[in-house]
């Protein structure tokens, strides 16, 4: 009797934990969904030397902090990778916690040439940022800028190269508003001005509050 006992009892607890288990990944899967995707645009100068609107994705999973760049551009990609991985520290600065605990995968769904990693730092910095705060970068308005990839702690946009074209592509796109680093120098401002509304960021948090919409 007292060995029937003990074996209901251990029945009892792994019944228990198996239950315990299955609650803890059910709520896991419902906090933490296993892949999350960012979709945004960023501004680029093609090969014709036009500026071109370049789509991407950007997908986050579980995982040790793995950063994974897909694109066909093999010139592009060891320049995305240094300012995709600058950018994902920003975007850590920015939010305050450690992403570390979070595989990033950066896919390019354009076939333009010309896209240049270093000025696509904004753009990206904001994609994580978004895709962590479950937030939806505006359909409307495109950032350019560039982030320090030296000096994390400077959250500065930098100025970058094409900055006409590239403001003039949007417009061409629909855009509304184009964000651009303080210092950005530009000609024909005011007849820019006229085709798109040109917005100032002289920080990352700036650009942030410019571009992101909070969907939850």
């Amino acid at each position: 009797m007292a060995k029937q006992k003990r074996s209901l009892n251990f029945l009892l607890v792994a019944a228990i934990i198996v239950c315990a288990a299955a609650a803890a990944l059910f709520l896991g899967y419902a906090l933490f969904p296993s892949t999350k995707e960012t979709r945004f645009q960023a501004a680029a100068i093609g090969d014709s030397g036009e500026g071109v609107i370049v789509d991407f994705a950007l997908r986050s999973r579980p995982g040790n902090g793995a950063l994974l760049i897909n694109v066909e551009n093999a010139e592009w990609r060891a320049d995305a990778e240094k300012s995709f991985r600058a950018s994902r520290e920003h975007a850590e600065s920015f939010l305050g916690v450690p992403l570390s605990n979070r595989d990033f995968e950066l896919e390019l769904r354009s076939r333009e040439g010309g896209v240049e990693g270093e000025s696509a730092g904004a753009a990206f910095a904001i994609a994580i940022i978004a895709n962590y705060l479950n937030a939806q970068p505006r359909e409307d308005a495109i950032v350019s800028a560039a982030l320090d990839s030296e000096n994390l702690s400077n959250e500065a946009l930098l100025p970058i190269g094409g900055a006409e074209e590239k403001i003039l592509a949007a417009a061409r796109a629909g855009k509304r508003v184009f964000v651009v680093a303080q210092d950005q120098p530009l000609k024909y401002e005011g007849e820019l001005a006229q085709r798109i509304q040109v917005e100032r960021a002289r920080t990352l948090r700036e650009a942030v509050a410019l571009l992101l919409r909070r969907t939850s």
